[in-house]
């Protein structure tokens, strides 16, 4: 009995020391309160802008029509001069002279090639293109009052003038619009389909599909027709005095009836810079949108430290280790802040390290054919072609010796008195 006492007492005090213990480290614990008592107010990254992707545009076949009207040639006040005071009677007479080097290149040039004029005692040879404008320019000086006593050489050269395509389209294009607005002037058409009507001739016109004419076609294509030249000097022979001189040039088109047609068939090859292109704005929308993941993930991780720090911690001992647990707390949290603000930035000037390939034109090469022109005045292949030509230079010789030498004006004969 004494034995179960014993026990009973003993028992107790380890009860009672047990509830001691317990009483005495709850008195240690302490907390750390939190450090926000909501989420921070932090912004969601934008969505990655992506530029379009472009698709390189296929061969394409063109064709252009360039039709160019007869065009109206005539001597201005400015093509020649009458010395003042000039004194010329009509039925002077005149002799026909050529200038030195001209003269002396024809005399060099092989007799099978320009053989002699019919008539003249001297060693000077002309071809019978030359004997052609001699003659033209014989009837221009006797058409005027002159005697025209003896033949002459002067210089006629058709000269094969090289002009860029682009020249020609806005040659055609000029015409064909002045036309419109000759339309527009007299009410045949509204201003509505006058301006239209201009700009199906800028697409008629512009084989790249409105591209823009920094890529249009190559500058190679000749201008097919031909030039006549005219000067000449009227010398008084026994003073030697310059009275009259004048300079004349007309084109083929001012003795075509039907103008010339010109037709231009090739192909826009792909772009040369398609894949330089296509492969910048891929790349660019990739990095932008790893940038922007980055920027995600970071803001991911910003959460997860305010989520943490919103909580109380727990812990024992003194006051430092509480201070040193919240001042830990507040460095992840910087750390993620900084590290958000970092990969935002990176993000943003991601987003404006666009690359110039995404708003340069496509560049064309292009394959063009051999031009083709009707009438063909430069290249007559047939007979019937070259005979035309003939024809055609004989008009053209006319033409610019008959218009300038009608500039000179005969002295009536009150004033030659």
């Amino acid at each position: 009995m004494r034995t179960q006492r014993l026990l009973w007492r003993l028992g107790a005090f380890f009860l009672m020391g047990v509830v001691v213990l317990l009483f005495a480290g709850c008195a240690t614990q302490k907390t750390v309160p939190p450090l926000f008592t909501a989420m921070p107010p932090i912004g969601e990254p934008s969505q990655p802008p992506q530029i379009p992707k472009r698709s390189p545009p296929e061969q394409k076949s063109f064709q252009i029509v360039i039709k160019v009207p007869k065009k109206v040639s005539a001597v201005e006040a400015g093509n020649s001069i009458t010395r003042p005071g000039a004194i010329i009677k009509p039925g002077s007479s005149v002799v026909i002279s050529v200038p030195k080097d001209f003269a002396e290149n024809l005399a060099k040039s092989d007799p099978s090639d320009a053989p002699s004029t019919i008539g003249n005692t001297s060693d000077f040879k002309t071809d019978e293109y030359f004997n052609d404008l001699e003659q033209y320019i014989e009837r221009g000086l006797i058409a005027v009052g002159f005697q025209a006593k003896d033949r002459s050489k002067f210089e006629a050269k058709l000269r094969d003038l090289r002009e860029s395509s682009k020249a020609a389209r806005d040659d055609a294009y000029d015409i064909a619009k002045a036309d419109l607005k000759k339309d527009l002037d007299n009410g045949k058409v509204s201003r509505d389909e006058f301006s239209a009507k201009v700009k199906q001739l800028q697409d008629k016109l512009d084989p790249t599909g409105g591209v823009g004419l920094q890529h249009s076609l190559p500058a190679t294509i000749e201008r097919p027709w031909s030039r006549a030249s005219f000067n000449a000097k009227l010398i008084e022979v026994k003073t030697g005095s310059i009275d009259w001189s004048g300079e004349f040039s007309v084109e083929s088109l001012a003795v075509l009836e039907d103008g010339i047609t010109i037709t231009i068939v090739g192909r826009r090859l792909a772009p040369s810079n398609g894949q330089a292109i296509v492969g910048a704005i891929s790349e660019y929308n990739i990095r932008v949108s790893e940038a922007y993941q980055s920027a995600v993930t970071a803001k991911q991780e910003l959460d997860e430290k305010y989520r943490g720090v919103m909580q109380p911690v727990t812990y024992e001992g003194d006051v430092q280790i509480g201070a040193e647990i919240q001042n830990r707390r507040k460095s992840e949290v910087d750390g993620a802040e900084k590290k958000f603000a970092q990969r935002v930035a990176e993000y943003q000037a991601t987003i404006e390290r666009k690359p110039p390939e995404a708003n340069v034109d496509w560049t064309y090469n292009y394959e063009v054919d051999p031009v083709i022109t009707e009438p063909d005045i430069l290249t007559p292949k047939t007979e019937e072609e070259k005979q035309r030509k003939r024809e055609h230079d004989k008009a053209l010789a006319r033409k610019v010796t008959s218009d300038l030498l009608q500039t000179i004006k005969m002295t009536k004969e009150e004033s030659a008195k």
